[in-house]
């Protein structure tokens, strides 16, 4: 009955504190072929929505139930966010979307995540919201981690730039405490950093960085 109440107001529904939360409910609760309507009223602001504080929610609900076969409007709706990918992964609201086609999209969805990040990975690693995204990515994407290592290691500025930026040093240390990064990798970082060090003694963030890794 409330799904009923709700066809042709989603709309306004993702832009309400109050209404919102129950379209998340009905994500969760009800079928993808009861819920269809929800999509089919956010295909061509799926970017926009997205953006929204509250918007932001029912999407990544969306990707989380979402179930194989789902109706063709949800995956215009998908299509339409993984392409609008650039505009929403620094984005204060829109990041989370991000890490929710990491976490619950299919193959393509994490692979477009992948190719973007690789494109600019220290951009990504120093800028607040996109370095959620990152961190994330270390865990499930093997290209990132290994593009970001190599970025580093390759570029005699990176790693004093990363550690003097708050999200970069976030990043730093989500990527030491990575299980997966090899030991040789892992020892070249903390060489490289530990002989920048002298260069980077002012800096709060650099002192507590090396602090922790000590």
């Amino acid at each position: 009955a409330v799904a009923r109440e709700l066809q042709g107001l989603v709309p306004q529904a993702v832009e309400s504190p109050h209404a919102n939360h129950v379209l998340q409910r009905i994500v969760k609760v009800l079928p993808s072929t009861s819920r269809g309507f929800i999509c089919q009223e956010m295909l061509g602001a799926g970017v926009a929505i997205s953006r929204h504080r509250y918007g932001c929610r029912v999407i990544c609900r969306l990707l989380e139930y979402h179930v194989q076969g789902s109706s063709a409007d949800e995956a215009a709706l998908f299509e339409e966010i993984r392409e609008g990918l650039p505009r929403l992964i620094r984005h204060q609201f829109g990041h989370h979307v991000a890490l929710g086609l990491l976490e619950h999209g299919a193959a393509r969805e994490r692979a477009k995540v992948s190719r973007l990040l690789r494109e600019a990975p220290l951009d990504f690693c120093m800028n607040r919201s996109s370095s959620y995204v990152v961190e994330k990515a270390f865990e499930l994407c093997e290209e990132v981690r290994e593009a970001i290592t190599g970025e580093i290691l390759a570029e005699p500025n990176a790693l004093i730039l990363l550690s003097k930026s708050q999200a970069g040093s976030h990043v730093l240390r989500a990527l030491l405490s990575q299980p997966e990064l090899g030991l040789r990798q892992r020892q070249s970082l903390l060489a490289r950093l530990r002989l920048l060090a002298p260069k980077m003694k002012d800096s709060r963030l650099t002192r507590a960085l090396l602090q922790d890794l000590d």
